[in-house]
């Protein structure tokens, strides 16, 4: 089951995430969801469920690679920080899934997503990447991180 954005389970708390590109300013669109939830669980690990759904009208991708703000610091620690879960991103017009892997910048409280491109290589996820994001198009996932 893919969580939709826009509810929230008993110990999670709701957060909007910041979504920047590396040019341009971004909007989620009429109709879109940009979410999370997260949850702080013993030994300051935070779990955070994802959820954007890009929507029509107003829709503007920018340009280059996308970050998004996580809810709370990650620890800025190489040895110890390494987040863990599952991220996909739906093409819905080709009903192609991405699997991606994800990464998380310490100093800067941002995640970037990482994902395989149509022709299998691994690139940062963005207006480009995996293929050029469009209305109707998601991304969701679960992943955990150790908080600073």
């Amino acid at each position: 089951m893919v969580w939709d954005g826009t509810n929230s389970a008993a110990g999670y708390t709701p957060f909007t995430p910041v979504w920047t590109a590396a040019s341009g300013s971004p909007a989620i669109g009429s109709g879109g969801v940009l979410s999370m939830r997260y949850n702080v669980q013993p030994g300051n690990l935070v779990t955070v469920d994802f959820y954007m759904l890009l929507g029509t009208t107003g829709l503007n991708i920018g340009t280059g690679t996308w970050t998004f703000t996580v809810p709370i610091p990650a620890l800025n620690n190489p040895t110890s920080n390494i987040a863990r879960g599952n991220i996909w991103f739906r093409d819905v017009s080709a009903s192609l899934d991405y699997p991606t892997g994800f990464v998380i910048l310490p100093t800067a409280s941002t995640l970037n997503i990482r994902g395989l491109s149509g022709t299998g290589t691994s690139t940062l996820l963005g207006s480009t990447a995996p293929v050029v994001p469009a209305a109707g198009d998601w991304i969701s996932g679960q992943f955990t991180y150790e908080a600073a």
